[in-house]
């Protein structure tokens, strides 16, 4: 198997284009959809026992693959592989692992996620670094873009199929309104000591 490494920054963000092929992003898709995805919740503290439904911040659904999985290995190594290669390139933060993989599933009309970070720094739990994976071909949804909100209007980000996304989980990002068709992604955040 051929391993692209394309990679190519943008002020904030950088990514790797095809880091899987249109094959692997319909397996993955197969996996998260068998996860029956759920309506994306908010933690107001992190906790899970806070756990809500706010449509009017969020609203998607969403599944997370089981790293104890030994089928989800490729998945793993690959974004790892990835996540190492990136980070040395642009970054060099002190990362330590990945949170999980959140397959995220945009179905309905409307469905969105507003302006947010990723950031989070509950018992010493600090997320560094985000990215996504752009696993639906473009050309079958409208909307649902993912921007990187540096001014008022954000700027969308490289949405090729298989192409893996990166930014620091500090930087202010949203997913717009889906207006027509499906987008799948799958999402992580890698996470470390605290910056300093």
């Amino acid at each position: 198997m051929i391993w692209y490494l394309d990679v190519k920054t943008r002020a904030s963000w950088a990514y790797i284009t095809k880091a899987f092929t249109p094959e692997e992003c319909d397996l993955i898709i197969d996996i998260g959809n068998k996860l029956n995805p759920k309506k994306a919740q908010l933690h107001d503290d992190g906790s899970i026992e806070d756990a809500l439904v706010n449509n009017n911040i969020r609203k998607s659904s969403i599944a997370f693959l089981d790293p104890k999985d030994k089928s989800n290995d490729w998945i793993f190594r690959r974004v790892t592989y990835f996540i190492s290669e990136i980070n040395k390139k642009f970054w060099n933060y002190d990362l330590q692992y990945i949170e999980t993989l959140q397959f995220t599933a945009y179905k309905n009309a409307n469905d969105f996620y507003g302006k947010h970070v990723d950031q989070s720094n509950v018992d010493f739990h600090y997320r560094k670094l985000s990215f996504s994976i752009q696993l639906s071909d473009p050309n079958s949804y409208e909307g649902s873009e993912l921007l990187m909100c540096l001014s008022d209007t954000g700027t969308p980000v490289n949405k090729e199929r298989g192409d893996m996304v990166f930014f620091p989980s500090f930087v202010l990002h949203e997913v717009t309104p889906l207006t027509k068709g499906e987008r799948y992604s799958l999402v992580g955040w890698v996470c470390g000591p605290a910056l300093r």
